[in-house]
């Protein structure tokens, strides 16, 4: 406001010059190819990075992918880990092992157990989901 009343007061132009964009990138057929190619070569490639690559703004980046391309951004799934045989051998040889305890012990050896979720013993999480979304049609 003040800056307004200093120009008034100066005579400078005072008009509103607010969403004039002094240039302006229209989606051309070029531009799209270019953001498609991108994509393809790396489908987990983010809005921003797209949009400080070409200097444009992330709306326009989302429009080419969304409207212009048809892309939504999916969540890669999450795929169980497979026990190799070795492994399946070493549950096979803990429950038969309780098992056997039981037969002896009865409740006593239910109390000493303590059991969890299998998917909490992954020690290390490669992503985050944010990270594993990907540009699928």
């Amino acid at each position: 406001v003040y800056r307004l009343i200093k120009d008034v007061k100066e005579n400078k132009d005072t008009t509103d010059k607010r969403g004039k964009a002094t240039t302006k990138i229209t989606r051309t057929v070029a531009f799209i190819e270019d953001v498609r190619l991108d994509v393809e070569a790396n489908h987990r490639v983010t809005v921003k990075e797209l949009a400080c690559n070409y200097g444009v703004s992330t709306q326009t980046i989302f429009t080419v992918l969304t409207q212009d391309l048809g892309l939504s951004k999916k969540s890669a799934r999450w795929v169980p880990r497979l026990l190799s045989d070795e492994q399946k051998a070493v549950c096979l040889q803990c429950s038969r092992c309780f098992i056997n305890r039981y037969n002896k012990e009865k409740d006593n050896f239910l109390d000493k157990i303590v059991t969890m979720d299998e998917s909490a013993v992954a020690y290390h999480t490669p992503e985050t989901k944010e990270q594993s979304k990907q540009w699928v049609k």
